[in-house]
Order: C-alpha cells, then sequence, then structure tokens
C-alpha cells in the first residue's frame, strides 16, 4: 500500500512540528518567569529564547531551500561567537583547559581579565 503525502500533508505537518517547538518553549517561559524574577538578565534571556524559538520554528516549517539554508546560517551565528570567544580565551590565557583559566584569575595573572564577572553579574 503506497502512501499518499500530498502539498497540503507537508504544510500541515510543519505546522504541526512548528506548534510542538512553540509549546516546549511556552513551557521554558512559564517555568522562566518565576525562577528569573527580578533577575537583572531576565529581559535578556527572554529576547534571545524568543529568538531561538523563531529560528528553530523557521527550520522545521521552512518551504523553500533557499530560506532554510539562510535560517541555518542564522542559527550558526552562536556558534561563531564561540569560537571567537575561544579565541580571546586562548589568547589571554595561553590555555584552553578551564583549570588553568580559573587558576590564573585566583592567582591574579589574567591581565585584568576577570572570568568571576560572570558569576558576580547575577
Amino acid at each position: 500500500m503506497e502512501s499518499s503525502y500530498d502539498r497540503m500533508g507537508r504544510i500541515f505537518s510543519g505546522f504541526r512540528s512548528g506548534s510542538a517547538v512553540f509549546c516546549r518553549g511556552s513551557v521554558v517561559i512559564g517555568y522562566s518567569l518565576n525562577y528569573l524574577d527580578g533577575d537583572s538578565g531576565q529581559g535578556r534571556f527572554f529576547k534571545w529564547l524568543s529568538w531561538t524559538m523563531a529560528i528553530v520554528t523557521m527550520l522545521v516549517i521552512d518551504g523553500h531551500f533557499i530560506l532554510f539554508v539562510l535560517t541555518w546560517i542564522i542559527s550558526r551565528l552562536g556558534d561563531l561567537a564561540l569560537i571567537i570567544a575561544g579565541v580571546g580565551l586562548y589568547q589571554a590565557f595561553d590555555s584552553l583547559e578551564f583549570s588553568e583559566m580559573f587558576r590564573a584569575t585566583d592567582m591574579g595573572l589574567d591581565d585584568g581579565l576577570s572570568l568571576h564577572i560572570a558569576a558576580d553579574a547575577h
């Protein structure tokens, strides 16, 4: 028996998948509202969470290859930022081992660069 998966079926399949992304994202948002209540970074967190949900939804429902590729590239920009941060850490600490970075900051060998900023921010 051959399955008929027509154009309308593909469209609704994409909407169902997009709805699944939205539902899971809504759960994260609901939990985060209480968890991050009063946190100074709450707005930034929700901005990036919304951006991520939009990109993942677009990846799921894109119906055109060019749109899919553009969405994929946009979603990979975070990887580029992570690579750039890694290069900066290596230049600052001459190592990519976390233990070496933490030791250097504890001993004040970080040339003014402190990894403790993130910990003290909240």
